[in-house]
């Protein structure tokens, strides 16, 4: 629909309103957004509708290009009809000749600003789900012949149910049309998100391979957390765009699937012609991994569960903030925040659980709730206060304002309660809340690491990194953090921290050109806190230290003392928290020895000698090479082996490899895990697999079965949901009696992804494994399985299993859940069918027999009696059986016998 305002642009409602700016029949309100050509204004209709409008700014020259690439724009985004595509309404033109167009309003967020909410990236299932949403979309406009050129998380928006909406197609191309945004050659687009031929020309060489790029450079954004390039800095990403390869996902995150990387990876090629050939088929390609994932992933999620967890994050749409709601919110969270401040108050004089304490954390839960019902838990922090609406609610005094200043100076902006927060919960944020970092927390940790360690999956945060220079400035503008910080140190350093405070913040007014600057003063800035709030060393050592340091000094081979001295370095550093000292030059030393064995033994057996577990712990992180842990393990073998006089050392070594070689010492002990070394290496293990637990997996599929028990054991040792899952997979190894043993101590400890392993293996096509999965269901009798069996035994393949597998499912059922196995079997004995079939009617009969044997009500005892009735679909020996049940059920009831039919 195309219209032209006939009004004045600029008009008044009333004459007692205030101006209210109008386009056509629309009344535009506060701004959505401003671009480098438009504005986007919230905007109502007399008959009540809502829509935005997307408006040339009047600062914009309104030259014939300018105006028709506008309005090629909104022509552009009507070329499909998907639930993707944003729907405009209208176009039009004011009296002064700006065009506008109207369009759908959405509610949400873009890409961009939900994935900062979610601490910069997404769980892989997420952000599957919104690529295959986009991939749909965008296919769609290829179709149509239009290509994007601009695809980015800011480009995108989340809705609030969840789904993805495809913006701004200023700079679209379409195919067979004369491309008048690259006129003269120029570039358009994102460099972060581009691709090399987009790079090198704007229009030349571009087709829909070239959105697939960008397509993949966003998923890499979204579960990696990181860009494919980092810079944005003019001609200087344009060259990187078109120069560089994109480096893999796996470099950034190398936790995520092998097979989402080799997707994002394809996504990113270099040349067109290995990537996906069109949307659909990279949409498919993500429809498979994801499917895949939900099916056998650490957390499997069916995608409306996943779309409604997305939903619950959004942002609600502040257009429903009219003075009165907003009132009342700021009423139920300031009376929030003074619960809170009650909760911190006695917690700093009582003990947590002291009675005046809890009574002032059920006071924080009731005000919870009623900000809850008002639909409004979430607050903005400053260095000094509790922000809501940008407006100060709750500026703690002398005893609590550390709070906001620590969560605050660690990286946090908001906090957001979602409604299905529990109690528990909240308390357990209060308390992390209340966490002072330099009195609770060792060096190494901080506010952030807590709070992910808390798993609070109803809190959302935004958190930025604590080392961006814009975060570094912000801190520097607070001259009351100066103030703490100096008067933590010594006069001399407090006024080195002045000037380059002062150094940074000019440097950040001088603008782009002083950022370079400026970052070389923050990292200065930074190590210096860093050295402030390091304990300092105790000198002179202590005699013990000093003793063996003297002893090291007196070793007359030159290399045998620098050793020595090593090692006693690395014992004082360890014990000081500056073995960081030590270990970069011993990485090196390491490294240079990597080829000369006998060099590396003399090296590390006077360190395992000498240093304490942290010290050694210390050391063995910079030996990196592989070939150095394989020569590791062998010596150490040999030396366990012969008893020699260095066997004890060797034997701490192998105890204190580090996490970061655990595929290298999982190895090792898959290599022989009943010799010396595998004995030593198998608590280690134990410690380290949790979240690394699929390291564990390929190795049943190439190992014996008496080294896959070796491995069984390990993960049950470890005993988490994802360990579970891993020892649930070795019912694919070939021994069955290897699977029997996994699948007995894997519902020893049943979960949820436990029992999708279990209905998973019953629907196996080998009786035999069906067979070992029913007894170990029958021998641990996991309640939580009733409902999976119900599920099987409601298919009408249930028919076609053994009768003797049939019987033993629904026996199974019967013990576990009577009810639910009743009525189970009242159904399946009333669908006979038309045609009489002898499967069907064996599995009528044996429901007829178990409910004979265990059926306690009316709907038992009237499904058992229609078997009584001469009919064809009625065998003899069921209407046999079923008067039989029906005496057992009446008996059981208490009623009458009755004679039944004959």
């Amino acid at each position: 629909m195309h219209s032209t305002a006939t009004g004045p642009f600029l008009r008044t409602a009333t004459t007692a309103s205030p101006l209210v700016l109008c386009v056509g029949d629309w009344s535009l309100h506060d701004e959505l957004g401003r671009g480098g050509m438009a504005v986007v204004y919230r905007a109502r209709h007399p008959d009540g509708r809502r829509a935005a409008v997307k408006l040339l700014r009047d600062d914009v020259p309104r030259s014939a290009a300018g105006v028709q690439a506008f309005v090629a724009e909104a022509a552009t985004m009507q070329r499909v009809a998907h639930p993707g595509a944003v729907k405009v309404f209208e176009q039009g033109e004011t009296e002064d000749g700006r065009p506008y167009y109207v369009m759908e309003r959405l509610a949400g967020q873009t890409l961009d600003q939900f994935l900062r909410t979610r601490g910069g990236r997404l769980p892989a299932q997420e952000a599957l789900l919104l690529v295959e949403e986009l991939l749909d979309v965008l296919g769609a406009y290829h179709d149509a012949g239009v290509i994007h050129r601009d695809i980015k998380p800011a480009n995108l928006f989340v809705t609030a149910a969840g789904t993805v909406k495809l913006l701004d197609f200023g700079v679209a191309k379409i195919v067979g049309e004369q491309d008048d945004a690259a006129g003269g050659g120029s570039r358009l687009g994102t460099p972060a998100y581009m691709a090399p031929e987009q790079a090198v020309h704007a229009s030349r060489g571009i087709d829909a391979r070239s959105d697939l790029f960008a397509v993949g450079a966003t998923l890499y954004r979204m579960v990696s957390g990181r860009r494919v390039r980092e810079t944005d800095r003019g001609d200087e990403a344009f060259v990187l765009a078109a120069t560089t390869r994109p480096r893999s996902v796996a470099r950034v995150a190398p936790e995520l699937p092998i097979s989402v990387i080799q997707l994002i990876d394809r996504a990113l090629a270099w040349t067109p012609r290995d990537r996906f050939p069109d949307a659909s088929a990279m949409r498919d390609q993500v429809r498979a991994l994801l499917d895949a994932n939900l099916a056998d992933g650490p957390s499997p999620r069916g995608r409306n569960a996943v779309r409604a967890d997305l939903s619950a994050r959004m942002e609600e749409d502040d257009d429903v903030l009219d003075p009165e709601i907003r009132e009342r919110r700021r009423a139920t969270m300031k009376a929030l925040f003074r619960a809170m401040s009650g909760v911190f108050g006695t917690s700093m004089q009582y003990e947590w659980g002291h009675e005046q304490c809890l009574a002032r954390r059920a006071a924080a839960w009731e005000a919870l709730q009623a900000a809850l019902r008002e639909g409004h838990a979430s607050w903005e922090l400053s260095p000094f206060s509790f922000n809501v609406f940008g407006e100060v609610l709750w500026e703690p005094d002398a005893a609590q304002d550390s709070i906001p200043y620590h969560l605050f100076s660690s990286g946090f902006r908001t906090i957001r309660l979602r409604p299905s927060i529990d109690r528990e919960s909240f308390e357990r944020l209060l308390r992390w809340m209340s966490t002072d970092p330099v009195r609770d927390l060792a060096p190494e940790d901080d506010l952030a690491t807590i709070f992910a360690e808390q798993r609070l999956t109803h809190v959302d945060v935004t958190l930025v990194n604590a080392f961006d220079i814009e975060l570094l400035l912000e801190k520097m503008e607070i001259q009351t953090e100066l103030a703490t910080v100096r008067a933590s140190v010594n006069a001399a350093l407090s006024d080195d921290l002045d000037e380059q405070a002062e150094l940074a913040e000019l440097a950040a007014e001088v603008g782009t050109a002083g950022l370079r600057e400026a970052e070389v003063v923050a990292l200065n800035f930074e190590q210096s806190i860093t050295d402030l709030l390091r304990p300092t060393l105790h000198l002179p050592l202590e005699p013990q230290r000093l003793a063996a340091l003297q002893e090291a000094l007196a070793v007359e081979d030159w290399a045998l003392r620098a050793n020595a001295v090593l090692a006693c370095a690395l014992e004082t550093g360890a014990a000081e928290s500056d073995a960081w000292l030590v270990v970069d030059p011993l990485r090196d030393r390491l490294g240079a020895e990597a080829q000369a064995t006998a060099d590396l033994d003399e090296l590390l057996v006077p360190l395992a000698h000498r240093l304490s577990d942290p010290g050694l712990s210390a050391a063995l992180e910079a030996l990196n090479d592989p070939a150095q842990w394989a020569h590791v393990w062998a010596q150490a073998e040999q030396a366990l082996r012969d008893a020699a006089p260095d066997a004890s050392a060797w034997q701490r070594i192998v105890v204190h490899a580090p996490r970061s070689v655990l595929a290298l010492r999982l190895e090792a002990y898959v290599a022989n895990p009943t010799g010396e070394v595998g004995a030593l290496l198998r608590g280690p293990l134990v410690r380290d697999l949790p979240g690394s637990e699929r390291l564990v997996e390929p190795w049943f599929a190439k190992v014996s079965e008496p080294t896959a028990g070796s491995l069984m054991a390990v993960l049950v040792d470890v005993g988490t949901d994802a360990a579970l899952s891993s020892l649930a997979k070795i019912a694919k190894h070939p021994s069955e009696a290897l699977r029997a043993r996994a699948l007995a101590y894997t519902l020893e400890r049943p979960s949820e992804l436990v029992f999708g392993e279990v209905e998973r293996l019953l629907r196996s096509t080998e009786p035999s494994t069906r067979a070992l999965v029913i007894e170990a269901l029958q021998q641990h009798r996991p309640s939580g399985i009733s409902g999976r069996l119900v599920h099987l035994l409601r298919e009408e393949t249930a028919h076609l299993r053994p009768l003797l597998e049939r019987q033993r499912l629904l026996s199974l059922l019967f013990e576990l859940a009577p009810l639910d196995a009743e009525q189970l079997a009242s159904g399946i004995v009333r669908k006979h069918g038309f045609w009489p079939s002898e499967r069907r009617n064996a599995s009528r009969l044996l429901a007829t027999q178990l409910l004979g044997s265990y059926g306690r009500s009316v709907v038992a005892l009237d499904a058992v009696r229609t078997c009584e009735q001469r009919w064809w679909w009625n065998p003899g020996p069921l209407r046999e059986a079923a008067r039989t049940a029906a005496g057992a059920i009446e008996a059981r009831l208490g009623l009458p016998a009755s004679t039944g039919a004959r």
